[in-house]
């Protein structure tokens, strides 16, 4: 089982609320570029088939550690923690003072744990504490239907690209 849920520590993910997903919005050119890497049959639209497939099929990313078949808030966290490595090697590469990265691991720090929980929570239909197959495909089918804007049932550029600011969940191409 294999899960996107994109870097959370660098704020590319904010934790929507748990009546609605809201899609998170991208310039035209960058819009384009999404919509033609999901689209297997080159319609210049993306189905739901080829979102989930993009989404989780192909995706590399798992936080499904021990490969159970579950995501648990200890894997998530444990992801966290990993995304901070590369956040902190990229706040260096681009010279933010050791100070502001202090500050940035000891937020995060102090944080992963009640991310990684509300992470769970959201997506735990169920109330098990654990994230399944069928969680992850009702997940990512909000994701689709907060994304496709006009509600045909396709995503295109026009769909995706979107000028104001929304918090949610961003499409993130491997």
């Amino acid at each position: 089982m294999k899960v996107l849920i994109s870097s959370l520590i660098t704020g590319s993910i904010m934790v929507a609320s748990s009546s609605s997903v809201l899609a998170q919005s991208y310039a035209e050119d960058e819009a384009k570029e999404i919509v033609r890497k999901m689209d297997d049959n080159a319609d210049k639209k993306v189905d739901f088939k080829e979102f989930y497939q993009q989404e989780v099929t192909d995706n590399q990313d798992s936080y499904d550690v021990n490969r159970d078949g579950y995501i648990t808030s200890g894997e998530i966290e444990l992801e966290l923690k990993e995304d901070l490595i590369e956040t902190v090697s990229e706040m260096n590469r681009v010279g933010v003072s050791e100070h502001d990265a202090d500050v940035t691991i000891t937020n995060t720090l102090n944080s992963v744990e009640q991310k990684s929980e509300q992470i769970v929570k959201q997506m735990d239909e169920d109330g098990d504490g654990l994230v399944e197959n069928d969680e992850i495909e009702l997940f990512e089918r909000k994701k689709f239907e907060a994304l496709d804007r006009d509600k045909d049932g396709f995503l295109t550029a026009a769909d995706v690209e979107k000028k104001s600011k929304h918090k949610g969940f961003p499409i993130r191409l491997k």
